[in-house]
């Protein structure tokens, strides 16, 4: 099979930007399954836009290389000069908004939880239940998103993972206690997850 160029300069062109704009998407902000099906398009995409040949177009009878006229010099620059902003641009702001969003995230988290923390050691067992259900939740909701997604920042933090699991044990075996048993008791277990929260930002620099 031969593989003859099928792509115009064009066509090329949006690919590349498309294929950049899909791998930082992947990078910086998916995790798990959704990360490798964005790596793979990009991969794709790359590929296609530097080999001008795509395989789907070969199947469909497509060909935008017909008829398609020489791209003009000041539109390859601007392809050139796009390409650069969003490679230069995407990362810093990437790194920025998605270490932004994982701070409102863990502040999200952190309210019910000192708002449980100080119910308990008030001994106010009506306030410490509602805000012990909404800090399950939360904490439910925060684990979840950044047990399969890391943001940038914490890319290299190995220990991550497991204080997510510690705090996860501590808060949530603490149902019956809050619900029916010693408050004073669930305050103190709770005081157990603050310096493994602390941790997590001091040790990552926020």
């Amino acid at each position: 099979m031969t593989f003859t160029k099928n792509e115009s300069p064009m066509d090329r062109g949006v690919r590349a930007i498309a294929g950049e704009a899909l791998f930082l998407s992947g990078f910086f902000w998916l995790g798990g399954t959704w990360q490798i099906v964005t790596y793979a398009l990009s991969a794709a995409m790359l590929l296609t836009a530097i080999s001008g040949f795509c395989s789907l177009y070969r199947i469909f009878g497509i060909d935008t290389c017909v008829a398609s006229r020489p791209i003009p010099g000041y539109l390859r620059a601007a392809f050139v000069v796009v390409f650069l902003v969003i490679a230069v641009g995407g990362v810093y702001a990437s790194i920025f908004f998605s270490t932004k969003f994982f701070l409102e995230d863990d502040n999200r988290m952190n309210a019910p939880y000192k708002q449980t923390l100080f119910e308990t050691g008030q001994g106010k067992r009506e306030e410490s239940k509602s805000n012990y259900a909404t800090l399950t939740r939360s904490y439910t909701d925060f684990s979840g998103k950044y047990s399969s997604y890391r943001p940038y920042a914490l890319r290299g933090d190995m220990a991550f993972e497991a204080d997510l699991a510690r705090a996860a044990s501590i808060i949530g075996g603490l149902a019956t206690t809050v619900d029916s048993g010693d408050l004073h008791e669930a305050h103190l277990a709770l005081e157990g997850a603050r310096p493994i929260f602390q941790d997590i930002l001091k040790r990552n620099g926020f």
